[in-house]
């Protein structure tokens, strides 16, 4: 199984170092590389994290920032944080595709950084953005818009697949998915991607987080090729440092098999 979390705010370097080596598995980490934020300033955090990860993984760019760069700085963007990080062994080629606040280039843009995750000998991540039918974009459906925008060959070349998922986006259907439901999902992706591994891509609650967060770890059996991952967007607000309540949690539920 892969464990992960994301470290989304470039603060408190040292007591989010010592709240994920502290962890009882190896984890692995998503940093985020936020919008207006130098990419050297991460250096002491990337550095620091190294030894005690799993998996690093570097996010080009979160949300609606992945808009506003062309292909060509989008490009440019990721061949940098490639060149200045050869600790990262993984590059999230695009954020929450194919999210409607995300424009009219992601397939390109995508694609651009794919090239560039292949050419610097990194894997690639995806993550992808699921929503209940009654809540979807103009985008539509997921696995629809997937297999209409990106090509076949483009897919099979993708290492891993994650599935963002945030129940509360949803007002009205905010109870979580079950296994069941899950299952068909997964399926679908595994054939759109058949060469990838499938994990959840980002998972996370602001208030009351236990439900959500016991609900993302403990899943099970999704798909032959799912291996967990969730990379829990609040890890340093919620877990960090080490003494609060939720990071002892996540410790008990990562020990399970």
């Amino acid at each position: 199984l892969i464990y992960g979390v994301t470290v989304e705010l470039n603060e408190n370097t040292p007591a989010i170092i010592d709240a994920i080596k502290s962890l009882r598995q190896k984890m692995s980490v998503r940093i985020v590389f936020q919008d207006g934020e130098p990419i050297a300033s991460y250096s002491g955090l990337i550095k620091g994290l190294r030894p005690y990860t799993a998996m690093l993984l570097g996010e080009i760019l979160d949300g609606t920032a992945t808009a506003k760069p062309t292909v060509s700085q989008y490009r440019s963007r990721t061949a940098n944080i490639a060149q200045t990080y050869p600790e990262l062994d993984t590059l999230e080629i695009f954020n929450e595709y194919p999210g409607e606040w995300a424009g009219a280039l992601m397939t390109e843009k995508m694609t651009a950084a794919l090239e560039v995750a292949e050419a610097n000998g990194r894997k690639s991540f995806l993550t992808v953005y699921y929503t209940r039918p009654v809540c979807q974009d103009g985008n539509g459906d997921m696995s629809d818009y997937i297999q209409a925008h990106i090509p076949e060959a483009t897919r099979k070349r993708i290492t891993y697949v994650g599935v963002s998922y945030y129940e509360q986006d949803c007002p009205g259907n905010t109870t979580p998915l079950t296994k069941a439901e899950w299952i068909p999902i997964f399926n679908r992706l595994g054939s759109l991607f058949p060469n990838s591994t499938l994990l959840f891509g980002e998972r996370g609650r602001e208030k009351n987080p236990l439900p959500i967060l016991k609900d993302a770890y403990l899943m099970r059996g999704l798909h032959p090729r799912f291996m967990g991952g969730n990379f829990w967007w609040y890890f340093e607000q919620q877990l960090t440092p080490k003494t609060k309540p939720l990071w002892t949690e996540l410790n008990n539920l990562i020990a399970l098999p």
